[in-house]
């Protein structure tokens, strides 16, 4: 890691001297400049406070009708619009339809009176999925399928222990049971199968949650096809990520005829609000929100039966005392329209009630099933002991293609074509004029970004010998408040104004800030959306920006707002002098160069960046983490504009990088 100096073309005497993260060098005690940006401005957790009001304002209510005929024309105009707006928005249109590709492997004959037989089949266009099948080794007639996703088992994966148990003892009760593995976990725990990749897809305008939604799909597919498959019997249960899993296909699909999800899932407004039950990225997708949350999925499984499971004590995630009142009581009105509120039934694990899928778990399974599903022979809701037939690991694996599919390769192949309108040189004249006006709609509309303007709510004077400074509080049109220093040296005439932010808060970027001050600025140096002191408390800044795509925002496109705002009032308040943006940090820095590109009020003279990428393309080829920088990876940014093109909107401003890394001229021009 190198760090570099930037010599400012239009700075005739600063130079700013950064690290390769765009910050300072050394931890030397902060200087007096260093002490007036880092004055607290807001009160205390306030910032939480405005986020938590914005998730909670857009979760859509539930809302019982009069009757259950009303009920299923809402719950299918949910699915068609989950389905079309979220799971499968920006996917190939042949995806759902076509028939999943099947290999038949090797067959254990266990001698116990159910057979596995070993598979993969292709979840997803060229991603294939190692699978076992439990199968009665006397079949009859038609039998009851279960579908057992597995959930974050990362060393075992699909052959963990009481996932075996629960699937040898479906066989036994003759059931036919698929035990696929999921991606990250056992055969699967891979590069490019991390959760968090999805966002990758997202960024190309496929949602990444719609590989996860196919997985399940085209794994129903394989038991379905099997010839002694009852459709009119189809479970779906797993435990964590296996119950999300459950949940959220059941609800999509309606070839299931019963769920049984294990802690796998919350309502959003109990989940925004505890670390723990935040969950990974495909259990908040973006713009869920804006259809379904998950108390309206939970009622979409009504009148079939479905059966919640949830742990007294869960050392994870999804406590029973939080999970009843947010997603059973509200549903139990719905099966009631219906006359089938007994279909509905929720259990608390005491023993040993942690998150588990154990005996007691498992044997509430087997008697819900046995309750709906005609058994085959005596009713046996008691476990058939089996510990002595679990397999190893090895004996269990079914192995993978080399050139199987991740993320890294889907999102790759997705990216090649994108942006679809790049800039094409020369172009000049009216029709540079009408690509920039296209790509400036195309923008707002994918980054969510509406007209909003910032009035000043508050302002103090603080002291200082060598500066004239302020603490300013704004308040976005939009709600938001943005706290900003407002500094330049004291006794000396301003003849330009800076807009600074930084990924790391306002108080990151002292040196920056002084250098500009010095050459005849006065800087608002501000915290954005979730930097500084508008981080949020008791959560990550990544899950808030996380929730916030949840709930159909965009956090980039909010940034952005809030320094459009900043330029707007900069140039009211002081008119006439040239209005310079500049981040520092990769987030920061996309956010100062889309500002400068879309603010055609108020246009900006010079954009200065340290850290922003060449290509949003590099996120996928550097295989950056979605948890460091989330807010570029909003959904479909890449289809209407890539770096180059919004540079070419900033201008006739004069956009500087500061290149911190494996650059040797410091400067791209």
């Amino acid at each position: 890691m190198s760090s570099v100096c930037f010599w400012g073309v239009a700075l005739a005497s600063a130079a700013f001297c950064l690290t390769a993260a765009g910050g300072e060098a050394g931890k030397a005690p902060p200087s007096e400049l260093g002490r007036l940006l880092g004055t607290p401005i807001l009160a205390k957790e306030s910032s939480h406070g405005e986020m938590m009001s914005y998730l909670f304002a857009r979760i859509p209510p539930l809302k019982c009708p009069k009757d259950g005929g009303e009920w299923d024309a809402i719950a299918e105009g949910l699915r068609r619009r989950m389905l079309d707006e979220v799971v499968l928005k920006g996917h190939d249109a042949g995806v759902l339809t076509d028939k999943p590709g099947v290999e038949w492997l090797d067959t254990i004959e266990t001698g116990k009176g159910y057979r596995i037989r070993k598979l993969r089949y292709e979840g997803y266009p060229g991603m294939w999925i190692p699978a076992l099948l439990y199968e009665p080794t006397e079949l009859t007639g038609k039998a009851p399928v279960v579908l057992n996703p597995n959930g974050h088992q990362r060393p075992e994966g699909k052959a963990v222990k009481y996932k075996q148990l629960r699937c040898i003892n479906q066989a036994k009760r003759g059931m036919i049971a698929l035990n696929p593995e999921w991606i990250a976990m056992g055969e699967l725990r891979l590069p490019g199968y991390d959760h968090y990749e999805l966002a990758y897809l997202d960024l190309c305008g496929q949602s990444g949650v719609g590989v996860f939604y196919m997985l399940l799909k085209r794994g129903l597919d394989v038991l379905l096809d099997h010839p002694n498959a009852d459709p009119a019997r189809v479970a779906v249960t797993g435990l964590s990520g296996g119950g999300w899993q459950t949940i959220f296909f059941s609800s999509l699909d309606t070839r299931v005829k019963m769920a049984v999800p294990n802690a796998g899932y919350i309502g959003q407004e109990t989940r925004y609000q505890h670390r723990g039950d935040v969950g990974d990225l495909e259990q908040c997708p973006v713009d869920q929100l804006l259809v379904a949350d998950y108390t309206h999925m939970t009622a979409m499984l009504a009148p079939r039966p479905a059966l919640l499971i949830y742990n007294e004590k869960d050392n994870c995630c999804f406590v029973s005392a939080r999970a009843k009142p947010s997603v059973f009581d509200p549903v139990v009105p719905f099966y009631k329209l219906y006359g089938k509120a007994d279909r509905f039934g929720y259990h608390t694990n005491k023993d040993p009630g942690n998150h588990n899928y154990e005996l007691d778990n498992r044997q509430q399974l087997y008697a819900f099933i046995n309750d709906w599903f005609a058994p085959t022979g005596t009713r046996q809701d008691k476990e058939i002991p089996s510990d002595d037939e679990v397999r190893t690991v090895a004996e269990l694996t079914v192995g993978v293609p080399k050139d199987n599919a991740t993320f890294y390769t889907l999102a790759e192949r997705a990216a090649a074509g994108l942006p679809l309108h790049p800039l094409k040189e020369p172009l000049e004249g009216a029709a540079r004029e009408a690509w920039c006006r296209e790509r400036r709609e195309a923008l707002r509309e994918v980054l969510r970004i509406t007209p909003t303007s910032a009035v000043l709510a508050e302002a103090r004077e603080l002291p200082s010998e060598a500066y004239a400074a302020r603490a300013l509080t704004f308040k976005t049109s939009d709600g938001w408040h943005v706290p900003a220093v407002d500094v330049a040296v004291k006794g000396r005439s301003a003849t330009r104004v800076a807009i600074v932010a930084a990924d790391g808060g306002r108080a990151q970027p002292q040196r920056m800030v002084e250098s500009l001050v010095k050459d005849e600025y006065r800087v608002l140096a501000a915290d954005l959306l979730l930097t500084g002191e508008c981080r949020p408390v008791g959560l990550s800044a990544w899950q808030v920006e996380m929730c916030i795509g949840n709930v159909g925002g965009r956090p980039l496109g909010i940034k952005v707002a809030q320094l459009m705002a900043l330029m707007d009032y900069a140039a009211k308040t002081w008119p006439g002098r040239p209005i310079t943006v500049a981040g520092l940090g990769r987030v920061s820095s996309m956010a100062a160069v889309l500002a400068a590109g879309l603010n055609e009020r108020n246009r900006a003279d010079l954009v200065l960046t340290s850290g922003l990428p060449d290509s949003l393309k590099d996120l996928i080829k550097q295989r950056a983490t979605y948890t460091k920088v989330p807010s570029l990876f909003s959904f479909g940014l890449l289809v209407e504009a890539d770096v180059r093109e919004m540079r070419a909107l900033a201008l006739p401003a004069k956009v500087k990088v500061i290149k911190t890394e494996g650059d040797g001229e410091g400067v791209r021009k």
